[in-house]
């Protein structure tokens, strides 16, 4: 089944840029990977609590609960559809959520952008 492009996905995804963080990738990975763009979790979360980091976050709606049941922990969640992105940092913004962000880019990227052990 193929998805449809949601209604003004890129003015939704650029305003949500607090909550989204877009990966404006290389095509090739290997090239990607050595430019790195590492993301300062602390700065990005405002604090030093611990993260954790869900791939493939879908929706969100299992990253948003765990989020509201452990308001100590932040968590990064990784989707590669923009398209199913948007929904998540939308559940996440309704439900008030601020201990998770959304990194719109594939696990294979992650390299670049996580540095070795900081989650």
């Amino acid at each position: 089944m193929r998805i449809r492009r949601k209604k003004g996905l890129d003015e939704r995804v650029n305003s949500a840029s607090n909550i989204v963080l877009i990966d404006k990738r290389k095509v090739n990975v290997i090239e990607a990977n050595k430019d790195k763009k590492y993301i300062d979790i602390k700065a990005l979360f405002d604090n030093d609590n611990p993260v954790e980091l869900e791939i493939g976050c879908g929706k969100g709606r299992f990253i948003v609960e765990k989020a509201k049941q452990n308001p100590n922990v932040n968590y990064l969640a990784v989707e590669c559809i923009a398209n199913i992105i948007i929904v998540a940092s939308d559940l996440a913004c309704e439900q008030k959520v601020e201990n998770v962000k959304f990194l719109n880019t594939g696990a294979e990227y992650l390299p670049r952008y996580l540095k070795d052990e900081s989650i």
